[in-house]
C-alpha cells in the first residue's frame, strides 16, 4: 500500500508545472482532470482539489483521498470518516477557507508555527488567480487554514495532534517533514541570461532557445504576466533538457495535408478510428508535453480529446489556422509552404500530398449542398446590401429636396398671415 512519502514525492513532481495561458490570462486548462477518471469535466476550472486526485492517485494512494474537484466535498470526505483534524500531518490533505470550501493542498512537512505544503491553482502572490503548482509555507495558525484530512497510511500517521497520541495508526510529532525529493518540472537555475530586444516575446525568445514556454516561465518567476516583457529585460534561458523539457528527439516529419484529412475524418470513425496514425502520434506526442493531452489518448486518431487539446494549444500559442487553413484547428501558424512545431522538432510539411484516397459519393454531396448554401447566403447579403443603399439613396434624396421646400413654404405661410392682417385691419 502506498505511503505518505509516495504522495509526498508525486507532488513535489510537479513544483514549476504550469497551467495553460490564454487571452492575457492563466486559464485552468492543466493536465491533471483528463487524467483522473471521473473528473474529466472539470476541465478548465479550479483544479486545486483535482490535483490532490491526481497525485494520490499516481501514488497509488487514490482510496486513501477522495477523488473530487470539490474543497468542501473533500473536507466532508474525510471528517465522514472520522479522520479530521485541527492539527498538521505529513501526507494530509489541508483544507483553507473558513467555509471549508476555499482551497486545498498536500502538507510535506510542519513545525511548531507553519506548514510547508505543496497545492495546485496557486501562485507567489496569493492571488486569486493561481497559474501552477507550487511549494509554500504558511502560519499553521492562520485562520485561513481550516483543519488537515488525515489519509489511512499503512505506516501511520505522523500528527502533531496531541489527542491522538499513543493511539493506533498514529505517530505523534511535535516537528515532521516528508521527503524533500525535487520536482520534475521544477527547472533548473543553470542557463544563460539574454537581454530582451525589441519585437521580442516570451514564445520567440522560447521557440529560439528550443526549449517550452513553460519551462522558460519557471525559471523566471519574476514575469507575472506572460504577454508583457520589455526591451532590455533580462531572462534566463534553461539549458535544453532541464526543468520541464523532455529529452532531445530526432526530428519527426508529418503530412499537414494528412493531418487535416485525419481532423476531419477521425471523429466519424468511432473511438480509436485512425486515418494516417504515422502523421497524428508525433502531433500528439507535442500536445501530451505541453499538458495539454492525456498519454491515453496518443493514439494517432485525431479524435475529439485531441482536437479539444488542438484547440487549446492554439488559444496558448495565439495563432489561427488548420491544420491546414481553416480556423477550427491549429497546428501552427503557417509560413509559405511549412510551419513548425518548434518545443517537440516536429517539423510539417505542406507540400505532402495525400495519395490515393477515397471519397464517398455522400461526402461530396454533403459538400455540394454546405456549397450552395454558402452562396445562397452571399446572394441573400448582396442584396441586403443592395437594398440598404437604396434606402440611403432615397433618404438622401428627401433631405436634398426638403432643403428647397421648407424656406419656401415659411414665405408662403407668413405671405397668407400678412394678407389676413391687413384685411382685418381695413375692416
Amino acid at each position: 500500500m502506498a505511503k505518505a512519502a509516495d504522495v509526498i514525492r508525486t507532488a513535489r513532481g510537479e513544483i514549476g508545472y504550469r497551467e495553460g495561458y490564454s487571452g492575457g490570462h492563466w486559464n485552468n486548462h492543466q493536465r491533471y482532470s483528463p487524467a483522473v477518471p471521473g473528473l474529466e469535466w472539470s476541465q478548465n476550472q479550479a483544479w486545486c482539489a483535482t490535483f490532490v486526485s491526481w497525485c494520490a492517485r499516481q501514488a497509488g494512494a487514490a482510496s486513501l483521498f477522495p477523488v473530487t474537484a470539490s474543497v468542501w466535498t473533500a473536507y466532508n470526505w474525510f471528517r465522514s470518516r472520522g479522520r479530521y483534524s485541527a492539527y498538521p500531518a505529513i501526507g494530509a490533505q489541508v483544507i483553507f477557507g473558513r467555509s471549508a470550501n476555499s482551497h486545498t493542498g498536500i502538507v510535506v512537512a510542519y513545525d511548531a508555527n507553519t506548514i510547508t505544503t505543496v497545492e495546485g491553482n496557486t501562485n507567489t502572490s496569493g492571488s486569486a488567480e493561481g497559474d501552477g503548482v507550487y511549494l509554500k509555507r504558511r502560519n499553521r495558525r492562520d485562520a485561513y487554514v481550516h483543519g488537515y484530512g488525515l489519509p489511512q497510511y499503512a505506516e501511520g500517521v505522523t500528527t502533531a495532534d496531541p489527542a491522538l497520541k499513543g493511539k493506533a495508526g498514529f505517530v505523534y510529532k511535535a516537528v515532521a517533514s516528508g521527503p524533500a525529493t525535487s520536482g520534475s518540472h521544477a527547472g533548473s537555475s543553470k542557463g544563460k541570461a539574454v537581454v530582451v530586444k525589441a519585437g521580442q516575446t516570451l514564445g520567440t525568445i522560447a521557440a529560439s532557445a528550443g526549449v517550452s514556454l513553460a519551462a522558460l516561465l519557471t525559471v523566471n518567476p519574476q514575469v507575472k504576466n506572460p504577454d508583457v516583457i520589455h526591451p532590455g529585460d533580462k531572462i534566463t534561458v534553461p539549458e535544453k533538457g532541464g526543468g520541464a523539457q523532455p529529452p532531445a528527439k530526432s526530428k519527426a516529419t508529418v503530412s499537414l495535408a494528412r493531418i487535416r484529412a485525419a481532423a476531419g475524418r477521425d471523429p466519424d470513425r468511432g473511438q480509436g478510428g485512425t486515418t494516417y496514425p504515422a502523421d497524428v502520434r508525433p502531433v500528439e506526442s507535442a500536445l501530451h508535453a505541453e499538458g495539454l493531452l492525456d498519454a491515453r489518448w496518443c493514439d494517432g486518431s485525431f479524435g475529439s480529446m485531441t482536437r479539444i487539446a488542438y484547440a487549446n494549444w492554439q488559444k496558448r500559442a495565439r495563432v489561427g489556422g488548420p491544420p491546414g487553413r481553416h480556423p477550427r484547428y491549429c497546428l501552427a501558424a503557417p509560413a509559405g509552404r511549412e510551419a513548425r512545431v518548434h518545443r517537440e522538432g516536429v517539423e510539417v510539411s505542406d507540400r505532402d500530398e495525400l495519395g490515393a484516397v477515397m471519397i464517398g459519393a455522400r461526402e461530396i454531396y454533403d459538400e455540394l449542398v454546405a456549397l450552395r448554401g454558402d452562396v445562397r447566403s452571399l446572394t441573400q447579403t448582396h442584396e441586403a446590401v443592395t437594398q440598404t443603399l437604396a434606402d440611403h439613396e432615397s433618404r438622401l434624396r428627401g433631405l436634398e429636396r426638403w432643403r428647397y421646400a421648407l424656406p419656401l413654404a415659411a414665405v408662403t405661410s407668413l405671405g397668407t398671415l400678412i394678407a389676413a392682417l391687413v384685411k382685418a385691419a381695413g375692416a
